[in-house]
């Protein structure tokens, strides 16, 4: 008895270990991939070295300012309601329990399809893939190969969206495999990004037409 609760504790603390090596990974992707993208930034934007500059150093500002406090929550309170306190208020008009319910789910589909994560956005909370586009983006691009290239089989076709995107052929893979659990919530997502292009295209025309007169 002793050594199956052992060996499930065990396991259980090897998938939290796993999570946080995952989170600070993520979160140094994130603070180093902003270097090279400095010029394009200043280039789009028209800002000055000055406040390019900032941008990098806004993740750190962020350490130094909640760093203490959150020390002193983690303290009172332990390390669950400030998390789930602090992801509620990166989304706003959600309760704690939902929150909560909801890292719980998404923890779960992270360990069912290892290279998923999940986003926030403008339309809420996505699955993607680590280190490279969302999952319907990538499902999107699945559809519309094999619509073109009917006849290729399911390695030939991988292979082909790997070639043209640059995406490893097994993070192709996952999110197929993603999709195939989840395909409701993927296909409802293409659904509203096509929706949202075609808004946005008719908008651009009708601007033409007023500007052509």
């Amino acid at each position: 008895m002793t050594s199956t609760v052992r060996a499930g504790t065990q396991g259980r603390s090897g998938f939290l270990v796993a999570v946080v090596f995952f989170v600070f990974f993520v979160i140094s992707f994130l603070t180093n991939i902003l270097g090279p993208l400095i010029p394009d930034i200043i280039t789009g934007f028209h800002v000055s070295l000055t406040m390019a500059a900032i941008l990098p150093f806004a993740f750190f500002i962020a350490y130094g300012v909640m760093s203490i406090p959150a020390g002193f929550a983690v303290q009172r309170w332990g390390e669950k309601k400030p998390m789930v306190a602090s992801f509620v208020a990166a989304n706003p008009g959600m309760s704690l329990s939902s929150a909560a319910n909801r890292l719980v789910d998404e923890a779960l589909r992270m360990a069912e399809h290892p290279g998923v994560i999940f986003r926030s956005g403008p339309t809420g909370r996505r699955a993607a893939l680590a280190g490279g586009p969302d999952v319907w983006e990538v499902i999107r691009a699945v559809k519309s190969a094999h619509a073109l290239e009917p006849g290729l089989d399911s390695d030939d076709l991988v292979s082909l969206l790997s070639e043209n995107t640059g995406i490893a052929p097994r993070l192709l893979t996952t999110a197929v495999r993603y999709w195939a659990a989840y395909p409701g919530e993927v296909d409802a997502e293409i659904a509203a990004a096509d929706a949202a292009e075609q808004a946005a295209e008719q908008a651009w025309l009708r601007e033409r037409q007023l500007l052509a007169g």
